[in-house]
């Protein structure tokens, strides 16, 4: 909800509308590819960034690290790994800004693969959030 909210007040402040256009057709995430876009988002991302990010990295540094650390630096590199396209998707100086959510994102998803041993709930929020972003772009961008 968080995100539909702030989609709603903010689209047209955050996004340059052309620019997301023209650069998710340079992706070939377009017209009749538009649905591999959603498909991709809803159910490989969040499968494959989570068993990545909160399972193996953070199995790793947990087992060097305290959680808390653990929990830290695996926001931190899954925030860096996102940095490069975050940047191009939203206008300066959002931009900037919107790697923030994505590190808090990766901090709750930490704290929940530390809470409960798994990935599963980091999984489900992942895609409730990637929803969230789809939703959006359907809603207030195309």
């Amino acid at each position: 909800m968080a995100i539909l909210l702030g989609g709603y007040f903010f689209h047209s402040h955050v996004f340059h509308r052309e620019k997301l256009q023209s650069l998710l057709i340079e992706w070939n995430f377009s017209g009749d590819h538009l649905i591999w876009l959603i498909l991709i988002l809803l159910s490989v991302n969040p499968f494959l960034e989570e068993l990545y990010w909160r399972g193996y990295i953070f199995h790793r540094l947990a087992n060097t690290y305290k959680q808390h650390t653990a929990i830290f630096f695996t926001a931190s590199f899954y925030t860096l790994y996102h940095f490069l396209s975050v940047i191009p998707l939203f206008a300066w100086p959002y931009n900037v800004f919107m790697v923030v959510p994505v590190f808090v994102a990766g901090l709750i998803w930490g704290y929940m693969r530390a809470r409960s041993d798994a990935v599963a709930g980091g999984i489900v929020s992942h895609i409730l959030a990637d929803g969230g972003i789809m939703a959006v772009y359907l809603l207030f961008l195309t």
